[in-house]
């Protein structure tokens, strides 16, 4: 799960509807209709330059329309950009028929529909839904769901969330006296990693790629227990010292490798945006959310164990409940570190794939789906 790459590649979560409109119009055909032929790839952006000639029509693609937003402005804040999208009900769902009828760019490849953002005119928005028929769309979520477009999906800060939240249901005593601000500063913190160290293939239970579309030798699954439990042990020693607020943030930040290792299973860059441009994004696995929660809660509570003395302190916390960027950035010893070139070739690298099959080179994974336990319960210690 990371952050504007997948915008490339998914063109991050919600609870939005779609809604006939008030006015008698004519309806899109259904998805089931649109879905009924073979999708031959349609040719995608592979930079800027390209994406630019497909961002001019009455509506946009939403991924395409949120990396033109990153070609403009590297930093610009996309959770801040769909909120007001939302607001003025610019975001639509249209299915692969009506957008041939619109000369839009199709939905994503084995998608029989997509989200879009209506132009900015009166014209052109109400060309559009005169057409479909329909009320605008737009799910609502966390940050991660948002960057990563995976409607309806949890991310990170959503699962995190969870895994707390059952594990007080359950009345563990262990979390029975978690704190809101507590909790709130472990989800935060365990999207982070797909900010700070999306290059770093452990940080995702992921395997390197030695070149484009390819998966590197090297003992990676090794690699990523190391890089787990180094910033669990961060946050032993800064709970130790007092310091609760870092240890709440090591612990999140921690958490984002093991969640991850549900849905990644030691596959490649390569492979999740190529499966991402397929319509079988690893992140949207129901499955895997449900496993992440569960591996989640492994880990929670062999910390919980571990920092025994500590633990009651750490989780009444009471302060910020997201850390400042300049704190963050203090604590982790850099800022975001990826590049707009990094991103496209990261799309780049699945897209090779759709469009030759014969390419795709998927690596054997590290675990079964949903069978995962025993390698994080094999972290073990904190310790370095």
């Amino acid at each position: 799960m990371k952050t504007w790459l997948f915008l490339i590649a998914l063109g991050l979560t919600g609870c939005g509807r779609l809604a006939t409109s008030a006015s008698k119009v004519p309806e899109a055909p259904s998805p089931k209709a649109d879905a009924t032929a073979a999708v031959a790839p349609e040719p995608e952006p592979t930079d800027c330059t390209s994406l630019a000639a497909l961002t001019q029509s009455a509506a946009v693609r939403v991924d395409h329309y949120l990396v033109r937003e990153l070609c403009t402005d590297l930093y610009h804040d996309p959770a801040e950009t769909l909120s007001a999208l939302r607001a003025a009900k610019r975001t639509v769902l249209i299915t692969r028929g009506a957008a041939a009828r619109l000369g839009l760019s199709p939905p994503r490849v084995r998608r029989a529909r997509d989200i879009y953002v209506l132009g900015e005119s009166s014209a052109q928005q109400e060309a559009v839904l005169t057409e479909l028929g329909v009320e605008p769309y737009l799910g609502a979520g966390g940050v991660l769901g948002l960057l990563h477009l995976q409607w309806n999906t949890d991310g990170h800060y959503e699962v995190t969330g969870k895994a707390l939240e059952e594990l007080q249901q359950q009345r563990d005593v262990q979390f029975v006296n978690l704190s809101d601000d507590a909790r709130a500063l472990m989800q935060d913190a365990s999207q982070e990693p797909d900010y700070y160290a999306w290059g770093v293939p452990q940080a995702h239970a992921q395997r390197g790629n030695a070149a484009p579309g390819s998966g590197s030798s090297g003992t990676w699954q090794r690699r990523w227990s190391e890089w787990t439990t180094s910033h669990f042990a961060k946050a032993m020693h800064a709970a130790e010292s007092g310091r609760h607020d870092e240890a709440l943030f090591w612990i999140g930040y921690g958490l984002h490798a093991v969640q991850d290792l549900a849905s990644h299973r030691g596959q490649t860059s390569a492979e999740h945006s190529y499966l991402a441009l397929r319509g079988d994004g690893p992140d949207e696995d129901p499955e895997a959310i449900r496993h992440a929660v569960q591996l989640s809660k492994i880990v929670l509570r062999n910390l919980a164990e571990q920092l025994s003395s500590t633990w009651p302190a750490l989780i009444r916390y009471r302060g910020e409940r997201e850390l400042p960027k300049e704190k963050k950035q203090a604590l982790i010893g850099h800022g975001w570190n990826w590049t707009l070139e990094q991103l496209w070739e990261y799309r780049n690298q699945g897209a090779r794939w759709v469009e030759d099959p014969s390419l795709v080179q998927l690596s054997q994974p590290w675990c079964e789906p949903g069978r995962c336990m025993e390698l994080v319960r094999a972290l073990g210690t904190t310790e370095q």
